[in-house]
């Protein structure tokens, strides 16, 4: 009962409104025209733009003001409708009880609309609190996962390269057995020796004084008499002489 009071009242106001801005001039008329068109056809949203281009070519008219207060009503943007009635009844219209009262349900409707967006806004941003811990758990969860597996292929190439080398080692024939290496031993030097008939001087001497003993029993042998019994005789047979 109360919306159709409401669109009653808009619909003269806006019966007003435009046989004052046929009198003086457009002023925003042909937008509030097109507005009031739309909002008679319920079609809210297409309304909206025309009445807030009424509300600033003219100059804020009250008409305008309420109109535009109720298509914010109509989209149910209950707290900006609020304060276009409140601007509204500033202008101290004849349907000032009728707004009030209009007024005093869409202040409690916006207050718990408030609390009610509110609440959504604080639900939405837990949930995508709990959306972004969800992404960077999984994140983590990849991250390690991703580590494993590359340790684990690490892992895995090295014990195929150990296995490699350790049959390598035993395809190959073994080593030669060590060879005794010949011992070069280096004859000891003859020990010297220090005998005097080991010095060739010694023998020189000897063989130089036998001669020389020769020479001399040759020597007297010739100068005498030749007679047994003398010194030659004696002499020449221990050497053999006759």
């Amino acid at each position: 009962m109360v919306r159709n009071a409401t669109v009653w009242i808009f619909v003269a106001a806006s019966s007003v409104a435009s046989i004052a801005h046929a009198e003086e001039g457009d002023g925003g008329r042909a937008a509030y025209v097109k507005a009031t068109r739309y909002f008679e056809a319920e079609e809210f949203v297409a309304a909206l733009p025309y009445f807030e281009q009424a509300y600033e070519q003219s100059g804020r008219r009250p008409a305008t003001i309420f109109g535009l207060a109720q298509c914010l009503r109509s989209l149910r943007r209950y707290a900006d409708a609020v304060r276009y009635f409140e601007e509204y009844l500033a202008t101290e219209p004849d349907n000032a009880d009728e707004v009030r009262e209009t007024l005093g349900l869409l202040e409690e409707i916006a207050a718990k609309q408030r609390k009610e967006q509110e609440a959504e806004a604080k639900r939405k941003a837990e949930e995508e609190q709990r959306a972004a811990e969800a992404e960077a758990r999984r994140e983590r969860e990849e991250t390690a996962r991703r580590e494993a597996e590359r340790e684990a292929a690490a892992a895995e190439a090295e014990a195929r390269a150990r296995l490699a080398a350790e049959a390598v080692l035993e395809s190959a024939p073994p080593p030669p057995a060590p060879q005794a290496a010949a011992v070069v031993t280096t004859p000891e030097p003859e020990p010297e020796d220090d005998s005097i008939l080991s010095s060739p001087v010694f023998w020189i001497l000897t063989g130089a004084a036998v001669v020389g003993g020769a020479v001399a029993v040759g020597l007297v042998a010739t100068s005498q008499p030749t007679t047994y019994g003398g010194t030659a005789d004696v002499v020449l047979r221990p050497l053999g002489g006759r």
